[in-house]
């Protein structure tokens, strides 16, 4: 299972479910999956103080169980990823990926793809906040100025079309 923010934007060869209350705690907490019933069909209480690999808490990944066919609720069980891994999934439906050049970006960036004029489009940060925003000048094509944001990893998002890009300074 594939736990995202907008279920719309990923087709992964396993369950896509999607956030839709809060956001997950970096110091842990406690989630609850409900099946169609309204019934627990999972449970599982995440920390630091409990082993869990202490990188999924401090830099720029997430949590990943090694299997399918191990128990979820050890903490061994589960590696820490570097987001760059999720974001390159193969398996990303294509229709939904926007193209995005130059990369590494430095001063200003291209953005590709099945949007209209005046689409909004939004960078976020790798530990998913929202940092900037702006429209497309016209269909399926927008230029913007990254030039005040920090290197890094960087999430795009237009509509349910979705890109990543790196920016160097």
């Amino acid at each position: 299972m594939f736990v995202t923010s907008d279920a719309t934007s990923w087709s992964l060869n396993r369950k896509v479910v999607q956030w839709t209350d809060g956001k997950l705690s970096n110091e842990g907490e406690a989630i609850e999956i409900l099946n169609q019933y309204g019934m627990v069909a999972d449970y599982l209480s995440y920390s630091i103080a409990e082993g869990w690999p202490v990188a999924a808490f401090t830099t720029d990944t997430y949590l990943a169980l090694n299997s399918p066919t191990v128990d979820n609720h050890f903490p061994q069980n589960w590696t820490a990823k570097a987001m760059i891994s999720g974001l390159n999934n193969p398996s990303v439906n294509k229709q939904f990926q926007l193209k995005i050049y130059p990369v590494p970006a430095i001063d200003r960036l291209t953005v590709e793809g099945r949007f209209e004029a005046n689409a909004q489009i939004e960078i976020y940060s790798s530990l998913g906040q929202l940092v900037k925003r702006f429209n497309a000048v016209e269909a399926g094509h927008a230029i913007c100025d990254v030039s005040d944001l920090n290197a890094g990893v960087y999430m795009i998002k237009s509509g349910n079309q979705n890109g990543r890009i790196l920016i160097r300074k």
